[in-house]
């Protein structure tokens, strides 16, 4: 199923509602932890993956996003 995404025809408030419906898609895939910038959230994703790191678990680690299989602190 194509559906069109015309964002220029979408009002603000329209463009607000799906910007929240998407954070909110996100949240529950595990990829953005707040409603804040989704990028940082993502690279974080990128970089566990790629180097094999776990995401820690709490959005408010003080100090490191990602642990290493060797413990240390990312």
């Amino acid at each position: 199923m194509t559906t069109t995404f015309a964002p220029d025809d979408m009002t603000v408030r329209e463009l607000l509602s799906a910007y929240a419906a998407i954070l909110d898609i996100l949240r529950s895939r595990h990829i953005v932890r707040s409603i804040y910038n989704p990028l940082s959230d993502y690279a974080e994703v990128l970089f566990c993956q790629a180097f094999g790191w776990t995401r820690e678990e709490s959005n408010s680690a003080s100090g490191h996003d990602a642990i290493g299989s060797d413990k240390s602190r990312y």
